[in-house]
């Protein structure tokens, strides 16, 4: 039961690179024709693959397999090309890359912390107290 625990674990890790680095291929491919549609998407998809990665892989530092993608993708979309640049050149491009990369910031920022173990002090034995010079 643990190897097909681990194999969905990975599946579901691989699945979130593609589908961060496939949302924000899409979301910067629709931006010009979009105007700020392409920015609510990349909010909500951005959430949703938070809570896709924290499910599935179950791990603190999982958001980072659709976050590293979709930034790389976002990146190159900003790049100028020889037909001029996909996203800077708009102000729907730019608040489409700022919403999706805040909204990663903002649930990784303001997720809740586990709760603190109280520290306590264990005593030694009793027999190691017993034994001990008063």
């Amino acid at each position: 039961m643990r190897v097909f625990d681990r194999l969905l674990r990975v599946l579901g890790g691989i699945l979130a690179v593609l589908m961060g680095a496939l949302s924000a291929l899409l979301e910067a491919v629709y931006t010009p024709w979009l105007w700020f549609v392409p920015a609510i998407a990349a909010v909500l998809m951005n959430l949703f693959l938070y809570w896709f990665t924290r499910e599935t892989v179950g791990t603190t530092w999982s958001w980072s397999l659709a976050a590293i993608p979709w930034l790389i993708v976002m990146i190159a979309a900003v790049a100028p090309t020889s037909e001029g640049d996909q996203l800077a050149n708009s102000i729907p491009g730019l608040l489409t890359f700022g919403a999706g990369a805040l909204t990663f910031f903002a649930v990784i920022a303001f997720r809740p912390l586990p709760p603190r173990r109280p520290r306590t002090f264990a005593q030694p034995p009793l027999q190691a107290r017993e034994n001990q010079p008063l």
